[in-house]
């Protein structure tokens, strides 16, 4: 039996787009970090609560078909996103350098449905086949199809998230309990006082 779950997190890297097998469908593969926040014991310079990511988590997510191809066409680097679907366990073979054969696995996420955080974000949107809708002030959307893509896949798009500053290093993980103090979590924060995957940062600890 197969359940859905939804998680909610920040690519940490450009979605990449492909097609596959004989019929040629659109995947697109995203890279997610997702985690908790926790309220510290501590205060920053201007006496407001410290908060800490914890139980951080890295997933590779699966988008097949039109969902793949909308995907590309409007995520980017450290989009914040919500994404329903379900886990699955991909196995491939490996051969290592005694030529012995390696079994390999890992989990991913076949995404059914993707949206974006609007938190802290407005967005244009166009539906693929006529309808549209503008924020006052930007341009329309112009629909792109998968051989746009495909043909724009060697050139890195630049967005509003190239040009912020370094965020603050990832904080230690739930196990580190000494240096954690249990409180109530809050979602009043802003984005200033965000760390490690929530802020936008990946397991290197590198900003996003």
């Amino acid at each position: 039996m197969s359940t859905d779950i939804t998680i909610h997190g920040n690519l940490v890297a450009e979605p990449t787009i492909a097609c596959v097998g004989e019929k040629g469908t659109a995947l697109s593969k995203l890279r997610v970090a997702s985690s908790r926040r926790r309220r510290t014991d501590e205060k920053d310079e201007h006496g407001k609560d410290v908060w800490m990511d914890i139980d951080q988590l890295y997933i590779d997510v699966n988008c097949w078909g039109d969902l793949a191809v909308n995907v590309k066409a409007s995520l980017f680097r450290g989009s914040p996103v919500v994404i329903t679907g379900r886990l699955l366990t991909e196995s491939w073979e490996e051969t290592g350098e005694d030529g012995k054969t390696v079994n390999r696995s890992k989990i991913v996420m076949r995404a059914s449905r993707v949206a974006f955080d609007l938190g802290n974000f407005q967005i244009n949107s166009r539906k693929t086949t006529s309808v549209s809708h503008t924020v006052e002030g930007t341009e329309e959307v112009q629909v792109k199809s998968l051989e746009d893509l495909l043909r724009g896949n060697s050139q890195p798009r630049q967005s509003a998230e190239d040009q912020l500053p370094p965020r603050k290093p990832m904080a230690p993980s739930f196990g580190d309990r000494a240096n954690t103090a249990p409180t109530t979590e809050s979602s009043a924060e802003s984005n200033d006082e965000l760390v490690g995957a929530a802020a936008g940062v990946d397991e290197d600890g590198r900003p996003f």
